[in-house]
């Protein structure tokens, strides 16, 4: 009898020390799952502002300036303004910027602006300028703005000694309208 218990003791431990085992795999998906679910809720919490300004600009951009979607987005924070970029087509099908004010004081504010795209330099000229005059090791971040009534490109970039830089273009004219440099 001695033998049996024994052997059923040992078939006892092995089968608890199977199920042990088995456990591991499913309490690393679902911590997996828990920071995927976290991650994903951080994500959309910290982006709902940008996201719901893209939806307030269209909006204003649709009544005011007739553009039917959006291509581009842009939020500008500059020194003293703040603009919602809207970049689309018109219901006349030609690409169109349009400058929401955003907390801005003075002359400009609650003064929708746009200039169709054509008007303009492109992003494309913008950043070939930057890389022409100031060699940048890196450029990080390109928006469409607007400066007391002067729309801009506004261009982060690093230099090859890493220190952030901004060069503001002028929209219209491709001129360079300030620079901050060595932060």
């Amino acid at each position: 009898m001695t033998e049996s218990v024994r052997l059923i003791k040992t078939l006892l431990k092995r089968s608890h020390e199977h199920r042990r085992r088995r456990r591991w795999p499913w309490i690393v998906l679902g911590c997996f799952l828990v920071i995927i679910g976290i991650a994903t809720i951080v994500y959309l919490v910290s982006t709902a502002p940008l996201r719901e300004a893209k939806a307030d600009a269209f909006e204003v951009a649709q009544k005011e300036k007739n553009i039917v979607s959006v291509s581009d987005f842009y939020y500008y924070n500059g020194i003293k303004d703040k603009y919602s970029v809207i970049v689309g087509p018109n219901n006349k099908k030609q690409e169109t910027a349009v400058f929401v004010p955003r907390g801005v004081k003075g002359k400009y504010a609650n003064k929708t602006i746009s200039y169709l795209m054509k008007d303009g330099i492109t992003k494309e000229k913008a950043i070939e300028i930057v890389e022409k005059e100031k060699s940048p090791s890196k450029i990080l971040t390109t928006h469409l703005g607007m400066d007391e009534g002067t729309p801009i490109w506004e261009i982060s970039y690093r230099k090859a000694d890493g220190t952030l830089n901004y060069l503001e273009i002028n929209f219209i004219m491709g001129s360079w309208y300030r620079q901050i440099n060595n932060l």
